[in-house]
């Protein structure tokens, strides 16, 4: 579910279902591109359904890889949307989608607060660099230790409100509440 899009990023949060598909398991805060019509390397995927596979990357170790979806027939490792076709784009480790993803999903333990999203500081993971691409990676192993053996899954990704695209909220203080109430940011000290 994506809660925000400040033209530099997406942030939203991923629900593992049990196999009821209704209750939740765990919730992991999320960063991503942001939506540039889904144009390869430079903007997040569009609002569908998608099928997941486990998958061994010589950069990011176990991850996953999204091959295919909704729009386009659930064809093998495209991804179509707005009249673009996307390919090779996964579920790895990354601690803020600028300077580290090409179209991909990042997991986090939190969202960082640090700064309001502004500067180095946005993603997930408290502080960038440090802890936050250790708390992506710890994340990354939590849905590997969940979800890696399966196979293959389902993911829907939606908009929170069932709002556009273009009219996500546009700042961190628009959504602040809604990130605490699913608990996605770290705790008062």
């Amino acid at each position: 579910t994506r809660l925000m899009d400040d033209g530099t990023q997406t942030l939203g949060y991923f629900e593992v279902l049990a196999e009821d598909e209704k209750t939740v398991l765990y919730r992991l805060a999320t960063s991503e591109l942001p939506w540039i019509g889904n144009q390869n390397k430079v903007s997040c995927i569009p609002v569908d359904k998608y099928r997941v596979k486990s998958h061994s990357s010589s950069k990011y170790g176990n991850c996953f890889w999204v091959i295919g979806n909704e729009g386009g027939g659930y064809a093998f490792n495209k991804l179509f949307g707005n009249g673009y076709i996307r390919t090779a784009v996964l579920i790895h480790m990354a601690p803020k989608a600028p300077g580290w993803l090409m179209g991909c999903i990042a997991p986090g333990l939190k969202f960082n607060e640090a700064g309001q999203q502004k500067g180095r500081q946005k993603g997930t993971g408290q502080y960038y660099l440090n802890p936050a691409k250790s708390q992506s990676s710890q994340a990354l192993a939590k849905l590997a230790d969940t979800l890696y053996s399966v196979g293959s899954y389902r993911m829907e990704i939606v908009n929170n409100g069932g709002v556009s695209s273009e009219n996500l909220p546009k700042t961190f203080a628009e959504v602040k509440s809604t990130m605490t109430s699913l608990g996605l940011l770290p705790n008062p000290k």
